[in-house]
């Protein structure tokens, strides 16, 4: 599977033709990052600076508890965004820790080439809008639940 096929798995692009695609991958830089099976990719309370797109692989999210008295794991097979509503959310750091547990592909978009992304194409903003609103909600049911 070509990168321009990952790439519109991602609901980030989704909606876009490859021609559009093929456009906007010329006017911005793509980093692309390798890791290696037990691999940090990112940690709890980076701050994101950057939209996370695992490409290939699998990662393991941890979350811990504020009083650390238990965490929450979660395996997750890419393709896959890594908190995405937090590059431009109130909270721009992330909740959870994830570390690579195959060999891992990652692609890195700097904040201001999403806002680039954003202003070339109206269906990619949109796409973005959607993708922080839906994350935004997930965790404001979650931090928001009642206390015992």
């Amino acid at each position: 599977m070509t990168i321009y096929a990952k790439l519109l798995r991602l609901p980030f692009f989704q909606g876009i033709d490859r021609d559009e695609l093929e456009a906007m991958a010329s006017k911005i830089r793509f980093d692309f990052q390798k890791y290696d099976e037990g691999a940090w990719i990112a940690r709890e309370n980076d701050r994101c600076a950057t939209l996370t797109l695992v490409m290939t692989g699998s990662v393991e999210a941890e979350a811990i508890s504020a009083d650390h008295s238990y965490s929450l794991r979660e395996q997750i097979d890419a393709p896959c965004a890594i908190e995405p509503e937090r590059i431009f959310g109130l909270r721009q750091h992330l909740a959870r820790g994830y570390r690579a547990t195959t060999p891992c592909n990652v692609l890195r978009l700097q904040k201001d080439d999403v806002l680039r992304l954003c202003a070339q194409s109206l269906v990619f903003e949109l796409n973005v809008l959607n993708t922080s609103r839906v994350g935004f909600l997930a965790h404001a049911a979650h931090d928001h639940s009642p206390q015992d």
